[in-house]
């Protein structure tokens, strides 16, 4: 029932909220403690960024990029050996960082793309190109259809990717080279480095710079039995000396060990010590006898006469048997005529 003096109660409508004006935002001070924490930690984070990527992600490309600071404090650098030319040297392709930087699963060492060895086989060329080498064609060139040369890769020099590094310690018989007769055993000596080192990974320590601009180091691999020194290792097996030479002779810890080792290999007649315990001419007098002109002993040519190809081991299992057992071979029969007087 309706009562005419009753009132509806009133219902309070909602006012419309003024409209927002964004207000202006709060300045720092440039000299405030916020702004000093936040340029530190930036500035921290990008020399520590910096530090890690120039001591262990910088790649060098010769031995002339290396800074002077690295063969002062003696620091490592690891990398893939893609050329052995002499029987103490070879070239080494630095990959910083190993594994961790992508190297061997998102990057390789560009030895097929850039350097390829100078053989002319078939399996040599479908590594090169990827198709087979090109038949003789016949005079009508509606016979045989003509095949498409693939674009050949951009080809860069060795001397600029790679880094020169000079074995420690040790020197091996030359090899023959601008002109210059080599020394005997020189070709062995190459062919047991190569046979060892060549496509594997090394780790090397570097001591200085020499003449040659190349990188005096004492260069290490990892085998199922823990580090191997590469100059000791060519030493005990007879195909180095130790450094004669006074100048810029580096040898870090390792002299008493290297002279332990060529000892062993003149006892047991390993390498070129099968023709006696003496050589007739060392690499020293030889590099001293190119520098003035001398003529050769003439032993050597009966020496000559006599050099055979070493066996090196082929493959990662006879490296492996051969650096756990020290068995060597038997010394080798040669008349006495041409043996050495000391042998």
């Amino acid at each position: 029932m309706w009562w005419p003096d009753r009132k509806e109660p009133e219902i309070d409508r909602p006012q419309p909220s003024p409209p927002h004006t964004p207000s202006a935002p709060q300045r720092i001070p440039f000299f405030s403690l916020e702004t000093f924490l936040e340029s530190c930690a930036l500035t921290g984070t990008a020399l520590v960024c910096g530090g890690f990527y120039f001591r262990y992600l910088r790649r060098f490309q010769t031995a002339l990029s290396i800074p002077q600071s690295f063969y002062t404090r003696g620091r490592t650098l690891s990398g893939r050996v893609v050329f052995v030319g002499d029987g103490d040297n070879f070239r080494l392709y630095h990959t910083p960082g190993g594994i961790f930087a992508g190297w061997s699963w998102l990057r390789r060492v560009p030895f097929e793309q850039y350097w390829r060895p100078s053989t002319g086989n078939v399996k040599q060329r479908l590594f090169e190109t990827g198709t087979p080498p090109l038949k003789a064609r016949s005079t009508d060139r509606h016979t045989q259809p003509q095949r498409l040369q693939q674009p050949r890769p951009r080809q860069r020099k060795l001397a600029d990717e790679t880094i020169h590094v000079r074995l420690c310690g040790i020197d091996a018989p030359e090899c023959k080279s601008y002109g210059r007769p080599g020394q005997p055993f020189g070709p062995e000596s190459r062919d047991w480095l190569r046979t060892y080192l060549l496509g594997r990974k090394v780790r090397i320590r570097l001591y200085s710079l020499d003449q040659y601009q190349r990188a005096v180091a004492k260069a290490t691999i990892l085998s199922w039995t823990g580090p191997k020194d590469v100059s000791s290792e060519m030493l005990r097996a007879g195909w180095a000396v130790v450094y004669e030479s006074k100048f810029q002779a580096a040898f870090g810890s390792s002299k008493e060990t290297y002279q332990m080792e060529e000892q062993y290999a003149r006892d047991h007649r390993n390498g070129m010590w099968k023709y006696g315990k003496t050589l007739i001419e060392s690499p020293a007098d030889y590099k001293k006898r190119m520098r003035l002109g001398g003529d050769a002993p003439e032993a050597l040519n009966d020496l000559e006469a006599n050099v055979q190809n070493p066996e090196p081991p082929t493959g990662k299992f006879a490296r492996m048997i051969t650096s756990i057992f020290t068995k060597r071979k038997s010394p080798s029969r040669v008349p006495a005529e041409k043996a050495n007087k000391d042998g």
